[in-house]
């Protein structure tokens, strides 16, 4: 298992992935990406899990940097849903983990994620 961080060129596979997931909310939308850019200014992450080549989970990630807050990293701000959406319990805690790296680097301090709706393991 692979997680790449995804740009443009990857929105239909992103889309394909969110379409087969029943779970799925439309804050999983890789459009909102673009909206919480343009509208708010902040730099969206976008992170895919890829098993045997193929798409096995996602989580978008937003980087919220305040002059009135702690530098965050937040999966999805403003929303109540769109965090990780995964295969599997072993997807999303690599996807997790993978969200974690960023934490201590220059900016973010805090990670928060919308709740993992597939399991009681993340809760």
């Amino acid at each position: 298992m692979e997680i790449i961080e995804i740009g443009d060129g990857n929105r239909e596979e992103w889309a394909s992935f969110v379409d087969s997931r029943p779970e799925a909310h439309l804050y999983h939308d890789y459009r909102w990406k673009q909206v919480l850019e343009d509208s708010f200014g902040h730099k969206a992450h976008y992170l895919m899990a890829r098993d045997n080549g193929k798409t096995a989970g996602i989580l978008p990630l937003v980087f919220l940097n305040s002059k009135i807050m702690t530098p965050a990293i937040i999966s999805l701000p403003f929303l109540n849903y769109g965090g990780i959406l995964a295969q599997d319990d072993d997807i999303a805690a690599a996807l997790l983990e993978k969200a974690k790296e960023q934490i201590g680097k220059p900016g973010p301090r805090i990670l928060r994620c919308v709740t993992y709706q597939n399991s009681q393991r993340f809760l």
